[in-house]
């Protein structure tokens, strides 16, 4: 993310005033990002598996929400806090849950929520359209919480 520099350790593009806040959350950014991607990817492993489809509509539902508001994420976040995502910046961070739909809903929403409330203890107002990116996150997963327990 930003530049690199020998030593592959980010450099915000940020120099301002404001660059130490600036530069954690964009670590911040970065780091849900990876989760994104290792759900993105846990989700398309159980769709392809899944033997009802239910679970085969939902995990593809949840995929594609995610992907929109990963990619949404990720372009607001680089214009407020002036940093750039580089090929081979976003290494994919695996879910610790296995192969349970329900333990990886609850492992999306409680990053997603630690994720923003990270961002939120040192945001300010031009922060509110990224930080309501999260919370149609949480929205969406909370309800598939919901419906998956119809089940």
């Amino acid at each position: 993310m930003g530049d690199m520099g020998d030593n592959n350790e980010m450099t915000p593009a940020v120099q301002d005033g404001a660059l130490d806040n600036k530069y954690s959350a964009a670590q911040t950014v970065l780091a849900y990002i990876k989760y994104l991607e290792g759900y993105r990817i846990r989700l398309r492993e159980m769709h392809w598996a899944a033997l009802k489809s239910n679970m085969h509509k939902n995990t593809d539902d949840l995929m594609s929400f995610l992907e929109g508001k990963e990619d949404a994420i990720a372009e607001d976040a680089q214009g407020l806090l002036g940093f750039r995502i580089q090929v081979g910046d976003v290494v994919p961070t695996m879910p610790s849950t296995g192969k349970d739909f329900t333990a990886l809903l609850d492992e999306i929403l409680s990053v997603t929520v630690s994720t923003k409330n990270m961002l939120s203890s040192a945001s300010d107002d031009r922060m509110a359209g990224l930080l309501s990116l999260f919370d149609e996150i949480i929205h969406e997963v909370s309800k598939m919480i919901y419906l998956n327990g119809m089940d």
